[in-house]
């Protein structure tokens, strides 16, 4: 790939990545006022919610850490594990694979490679939006800045371990990673704040 190219897909990663850190930013604030709204309306629960949030941060962090186990996991394995894990995938969506790239065997295996690593790093966005909320709650602040450089550390990680075995390592995947999990985690925060909005409606 020509370098006036790679440098475009670097940016056009760099820029996506960026606007969505600052949408997942936005939406945590937001969340936490309407959450805010909420809790001022009940009453007589505080002790609780303070113990369901304890709670909640604990297996949000315990999923964190498995999910980012789970990936280095993976890491390890070396490139004939993964090709027979990817055509286990292409073989199951092959229907699909036809539809979008049929006979270009090459391209759907990188479609398969690219989007587990999307995949992966989507839930732990997702884990780590969990993660946010229940800090949120607990302590009146988010540690969003933290969070966007554990997704970036995780891929870093990732691809650092690819290094030692005989698969290829890129500053591509680390963005695809990257990508994924700021995705995951605006996605989740959405969601989030959809439901607080909601509730919001139906108390106040």
């Amino acid at each position: 790939m020509p370098n006036g190219i790679k440098s475009i897909t670097v940016f056009n990663f760099a820029g996506t990545a960026k606007v969505l850190s600052v949408l997942c930013a936005q939406a945590f604030s937001s969340m936490c006022q309407s959450e805010c709204v909420v809790t001022d309306n009940m009453s007589n629960c505080s002790s609780a919610n303070m113990k369901k949030s304890l709670v909640g941060l604990w297996i949000s962090v315990a999923a964190l850490v498995l999910w980012s186990a789970f990936i280095w996991s993976n890491s390890f394995a070396d490139s004939c594990e993964s090709q027979s894990a990817s055509d286990s995938v292409i073989e199951l969506i092959r229907p699909v694979l036809d539809k979008l790239c049929r006979g270009d065997e090459d391209f759907q295996s990188f479609i398969v490679r690219k989007g587990a690593h999307f995949s992966e790093f989507a839930v732990l966005g997702v884990a780590s939006a969990f993660v946010l909320r229940y800090y949120r709650r607990l302590k009146g602040k988010g540690l969003c800045g933290m969070a966007m450089f554990y997704g970036l550390f995780v891929g870093v990680c990732d691809e650092f371990i690819q290094s030692f075995s005989d698969r290829t390592s890129s500053v591509k995947d680390v963005l695809i990673d990257f990508f994924g999990y700021m995705t995951g985690a605006v996605v989740a925060v959405g969601i989030m704040l959809m439901i607080y909005k909601c509730r919001k409606i139906r108390i106040v």
